[in-house]
């Protein structure tokens, strides 16, 4: 198919195609179309797939026909027209068919949002600083004694329950006279003066031993997370099976072996203070690619279309679903606990997606004038690994699945086939625009700032388990 097609430039990132295909594929379209038609349609006196044309026609009327034609015909044309006049949609196009007739080319206009025109700023000299965090002797203890928690262990003792112990409790919780979801448990273990089953619980059962039962009632703040339990009076009926009391390990030689392949102590010490160090340094570079990315973001001009964004706020609310249902949660529990609204959730999606889109326009315009693609063997041997994870799966979830003949084969191998140029594509992209993080880090003036408590829980946690991994590699 040869098409013609010139494009008028509208407001707000949007275009008008007008597009002219050759008579004689128009025809070509028909003449499939009325074949296509012929098989579906009944004609008394004809045989399936055997009726004339011109009796189709006479039986239809001639908008069947043309419809049945430009469903196909349409999509292809446009695809072609797309490619010819090099622009990139980013929403389906509005169509309007201005002249279709036999022996006649098709004339048709699509309207179609497209990516819009980036004017970047200065992408050279950008003055940014790069935190340096040193990791000391408190930062290290701070861990060792996380460590020590983890490999406490806890002990039955004689005693009432009492903060900073543990009981091990049944309970069944009434509201309203009637058990409700998650009102009950068997066996819990808390820790007496965190208030993890409801505020007040750990008061009242407080002095109690193990077998003894108590009776007693709490009302839930007004602003209790699950909405609705907030300002409720709930009776509760309690067991205390047992009395705990934390013992933790002594930080010596043994810890150490228990931990990972440390023969001592001070072994362990040293790879957490590596860790630690790796941690802040790797911290430091991705905000060193933060600011850069901000500022060449701030300094570009841009009009983000309102498709681009809805769409995208779209695919971070399917992903959210998603983790939710990880944690057995569905999307309308999650928003009745939290007591928002699904249009609260949308709004408060808006501005990441907003800016996320802002973001790799800019960073695709910087790849695009500063000429830079990534590896192409690079690409090849990251498709390759997705691939075959996926191929992996495959195999794993519908082995019993397989398509059984040649046409399915082929149908098969046509989807992968399209799967496959559909992750090279977003691989290419995605190391396109790491290239451009990294060229403006090269280009930038980036100095470094003495930073304190750059150490927070999450990179203890995080240098915890880098240690505790290191167990579980080759010698």
């Amino acid at each position: 198919m040869s098409v013609k097609a010139t494009v008028q430039v509208l407001e707000g990132s949007k275009v008008s195609l007008q597009v002219e295909v050759p008579a004689d594929e128009v025809q070509r379209s028909l003449d499939q179309a009325y074949q296509r038609l012929a098989r579906r349609v009944r004609v008394p006196g004809f045989r399936p797939g055997r009726v004339p044309p011109q009796v189709l026609r006479a039986r239809l009327g001639r908008q069947p026909i043309y419809d049945e034609a430009l469903e196909y015909l349409l999509p292809r044309a446009y695809r072609e027209a797309v490619e010819d006049a090099r622009i990139e949609p980013v929403d389906e196009p509005r169509f309007d068919v201005v002249q279709m007739e036999e022996d006649k080319p098709l004339v048709f206009k699509a309207e179609v949002t497209v990516k819009p025109e980036v004017k970047l700023g200065d992408t050279k000299g950008m003055r940014v600083e790069r935190r340096v965090v040193r990791v000391g002797d408190g930062d290290v203890d701070r861990v060792l004694r996380r460590i020590q928690e983890r490999f406490a262990v806890l002990e039955p003792v004689d005693e009432a329950v009492q903060r900073g112990y543990y009981a091990e409790v049944d309970y069944d919780a009434l509201l309203d006279g009637k058990p409700f979801r998650g009102g009950a448990a068997r066996g819990r273990t808390i820790e007496i003066g965190r208030d993890q089953v409801a505020p007040g619980f750990d008061e009242a059962i407080t002095g109690a031993r193990a077998g003894e039962s108590r009776q007693f009632e709490l009302t839930l703040p007004a602003d209790h997370p699950t909405k609705d339990l907030a300002g409720k009076t709930l009776s509760f009926q309690v067991t205390v099976q047992a009395v705990k009391k934390k013992r933790l390990p002594a930080l010596d030689d043994d810890l150490a072996k228990d931990v990972g392949p440390y023969e001592t102590l001070d072994a362990l010490k040293q790879a957490i203070r590596a860790e630690l160090q790796e941690v802040v340094e790797r911290r430091a570079r991705a905000g060193v690619r933060r600011q850069v990315v901000e500022k060449v973001t701030q300094a570009a001009s841009v009009e983000v279309p309102e498709t681009m964004v809805q769409r995208r706020a779209d695919r971070l609310l399917r992903n959210f679903a998603e983790r939710l249902a990880m944690q057995g949660l569905t999307l309308e529990r999650y928003l009745e606990l939290s007591g928002r609204s699904a249009s609260e959730l949308v709004s408060s999606i808006e501005p990441d997606a907003r800016r996320q889109i802002l973001e790799e326009l800019v960073l695709d315009a910087v790849a695009r004038q500063e000429q830079l693609e990534p590896d192409p063997d690079a690409v090849e041997k990251r498709v390759e690994q997705l691939m075959a994870s996926y191929r992996q799966g495959q195999d794993v979830g519908v082995a019993s699945e397989r398509p059984r003949g040649d046409r399915r084969q082929r149908e098969q191998q046509a989807r992968l086939e399209a799967l496959e140029e559909e992750v090279r594509e977003s691989v290419r992209t995605s190391m396109r625009r790491d290239k451009a993080v990294d060229w403006l880090v090269e280009h930038a003036e980036v100095t470094e700032q003495e930073a304190e408590g750059g150490i927070d829980d999450e990179a203890e946690l995080e240098a915890i388990l880098r240690v505790e991994q290191s167990q579980q590699q080759p010698a």
